[in-house]
């Protein structure tokens, strides 16, 4: 896989600029680590707890990222993958992606684009090797 762009948010890191915040701010309970790859249809963020620990990992089925010195903006497409560490993964959101598919009339090839991320994620994590923070 190619080398991804990377993002660390530490132990209670205000995160702000989030349009799905809807006016909230969301502030980080562990450490975090994202990453973002320019050919990829999803982005990645390992979850550490307070104590530096290994918590989850998850992964935002999205548009590929616009990514400049800056910012790094994408769309978030609703299907999410979970894995609390030392857990299985699952599959998240299906009920907001069935919503979305006839409030935004998706077509076939976007719903097939998606799974087809949603596979490719399940795989990632399954073979994921947390980096520390």
């Amino acid at each position: 896989m190619k080398k991804a762009h990377q993002i660390i948010s530490q132990l209670s890191h205000l995160v702000d600029n989030m349009d799905e915040c809807e006016g909230e701010d969301w502030v980080t309970k562990g450490s975090s680590r994202s990453f973002f790859w320019k050919n990829k249809g999803y982005n990645l963020i390992e979850n550490y707890s307070e104590s530096g620990e290994p918590s989850s990992l998850y992964v935002n089925i999205s548009s590929f990222p616009l990514i400049n010195e800056s910012e790094i903006a994408y769309h978030d497409y609703e299907l999410d993958v979970y894995c609390k560490y030392g857990g299985e993964v699952k599959v998240l959101d299906e009920d907001e992606f069935l919503k979305a598919t006839n409030q935004y009339n998706y077509n076939s090839d976007f719903i097939k684009q998606c799974r087809e991320s949603v596979n490719e994620a399940t795989e990632l994590i399954n073979n994921w090797k947390y980096r520390g923070i």
